[in-house]
């Protein structure tokens, strides 16, 4: 059985703007492996193809060419997508609905027996410190509770892979104390965590690895102990990868 959760090889993606335009490439030869168990911050400046990567995993965009594959499988396969939990950037959820409401939807679409929902979703609303508001309509809920709320749908499935894609933003210290907890502890029941952010200290707080991404390609990946030996910090280190890599596209 391979170690990998995630395995990307030669991955191509492109956009057109326009039908009248030619694409653009996006990812272009992107590969990359996450074993089992990791907690990976995935790195990269704005437009460098973080959030495409992600939504290629999850199979929400075509992609042009390239392998993928997730606990083995094919990442299209039910199965495995009923493995993941995915938290988007920005959550949006129907604003008339109350917070348990949306909890118990997503469960249900995750074929998650009923009476399983009526302990977990208290749980979850406890643990991403929005319980008050569970039955408050979303219209109420200001841009941290709803990032709270999006992390709970994420969870609802007891995922074994959980991909964030800035899971952090939006949130005041508490709810980033909250949402970091809430990883480590997912983390020791040996989940697989794949999360995007441009927080770097929380990087070296939680994870095991790193993959910077540049140009829709990955650039480095190696073990946080590793570049933290060499460098102050992941953000000496993502400074400098990122500078000298726009240096020599410019020359």
């Amino acid at each position: 059985m391979s170690d990998d959760a995630i395995y990307i090889e030669d991955l191509h993606t492109s956009v057109r703007n326009n039908f009248w335009e030619p694409r653009h490439p996006i990812l272009q030869g992107m590969s990359l492996r996450i074993a089992r168990g990791s907690t990976v911050g995935f790195l990269g400046p704005n437009g460098a193809g973080k959030t495409t990567t992600i939504k290629a995993i999850l199979d929400l965009i075509r992609i042009d060419r390239g392998t993928i594959r997730v606990f083995e499988s094919n990442n299209r396969d039910m199965k495995i997508r009923q493995r993941i939990g995915f938290m988007p950037e920005r959550p949006y959820f129907p604003e008339y609905l109350t917070g348990q409401e949306i909890l118990r939807k997503h469960g249900r679409l995750a074929k998650i027996d009923e009476t399983v929902l009526d302990t977990r979703i208290p749980e979850l609303l406890y643990d991403t410190g929005i319980e008050h508001a569970a039955r408050d309509q979303l219209r109420h809920y200001s841009k941290g509770m709803l990032q709270r709320l999006g992390l709970a749908q994420a969870l609802i499935g007891d995922p074994d892979l959980l991909i964030l894609d800035e899971p952090l933003s939006d949130l005041d210290p508490i709810g980033r104390s909250d949402v970091r907890h809430i990883m480590r502890k997912m983390k020791q029941r040996g989940k697989t965590i794949l999360f995007s952010t441009h927080i770097l200290p929380d990087v070296e707080e939680l994870c095991d690895r790193i993959a910077i991404i540049i140009d829709g390609k990955l650039h480095k990946e190696d073990s946080v102990h590793n570049i933290l030996t060499s460098f102050a910090s992941i953000e000496d280190l993502f400074v400098r990868e990122v500078q000298s890599k726009t240096k020599r596209g410019a020359a």
